[in-house]
């Protein structure tokens, strides 16, 4: 055999080989990431679960704006009855997330005025409650005749649960003539919501 014919046949030995070399690697390869896979596989617990529960306490809170201030001018003229009169524009909040009637009114322990205050009245003409622009239907008497009237509904928001928003307000006062230009009478307004 000849020094070419010997190079000839180790060439082609070894490149006989080469594929089988490739292949025994390539395998061992696939088989560590198929049995990598396997292990992850079998280490996967139970799906674990845990529900979330959100609950919302009640809550009501009624914020009227501020103290209020009726101005009288008796120049102005007087009512059917004589007396003289004077209006003034409030708001009040409402954050509720139920459902419910508002109402107002003036109590008899928190009552402080003379005898001369007649009326104080809630004017619908002025006045809204929240919802959706909700307006009061009719006066609500807070006084009459010089006697406070109790708790009264105001208004039934047009909602079955939950309202945020301000309203307006308007108080009228009627006084005789002889009230003291030197006095004044405070009532305490009292709103409160009661649920449907």
């Amino acid at each position: 055999m000849n020094t070419m014919q010997g190079i000839a046949r180790a060439t082609k030995n070894a490149l006989s080989k080469e594929p089988f070399v490739l292949l025994l690697l390539g395998g061992f390869f696939g088989l560590a990431v198929l049995q990598t896979t396997s292990a992850q596989d079998t280490d996967k617990g139970p799906d674990d679960k845990q529900q979330i529960e959100v609950k919302v306490e009640p809550f009501t809170e009624i914020d009227p704006s501020g103290d209020v201030t009726i101005t009288i001018n008796p120049g102005e003229g007087t009512n059917e009855n004589g007396n003289f009169t004077g209006a003034a524009t409030s708001s009040y909040k409402v954050t509720t997330n139920e459902g419910g009637k508002i109402s107002v009114g003036v109590t008899d322990n928190n009552y402080n005025a003379t005898e001369e205050l007649r009326s104080l009245t809630v004017l619908s003409s002025g006045t809204s409650a929240p919802g959706d622009e909700l307006t009061v239907d009719s006066d609500l008497a807070l006084i009459s005749d010089g006697s406070p009237q109790g708790i009264n509904e105001l208004a039934s928001p047009d909602n079955d649960y939950g309202v945020v928003g301000t309203s307006d307000i308007t108080f009228e006062a009627a006084v005789t003539p002889q009230f003291d230009p030197g006095s004044k009478a405070i009532v305490e307004v009292v709103y409160t919501m009661t649920a449907n």
